[in-house]
């Protein structure tokens, strides 16, 4: 899976704020608000990657177990595609 646009993130606090940038932004009228471990996956998703190394990614990164990156990358992907952008 892959993003459809492209954004930029800036952090603010603790929360990630994106908006789409150059064509994308013609297309996508909004604003994305992820957490840290949320603006991983995203910026993992800049070019076409499974869901499985997604989650061996934040596995890397993070200190948790298989079971509840998939749940957290799951529900991640679950938020982009109620905002349409995957």
């Amino acid at each position: 899976m892959k993003l459809k646009y492209q954004f930029v993130f800036q952090p603010i606090g603790e929360i990630y704020m994106g908006v789409a940038v150059g064509e994308s932004a013609k297309q996508f009228h909004g604003i994305m608000q992820l957490n840290e471990v949320g603006y991983h996956i995203v910026s993992l998703m800049t070019e076409e990657i499974s869901r499985e190394k997604i989650v061996d990614k934040l596995l890397e990164i993070y200190d948790t177990d298989r079971d509840s990156a998939l749940t957290y990358v799951n529900d991640v992907i679950k938020y982009l595609e109620e905002q349409g952008v995957l």
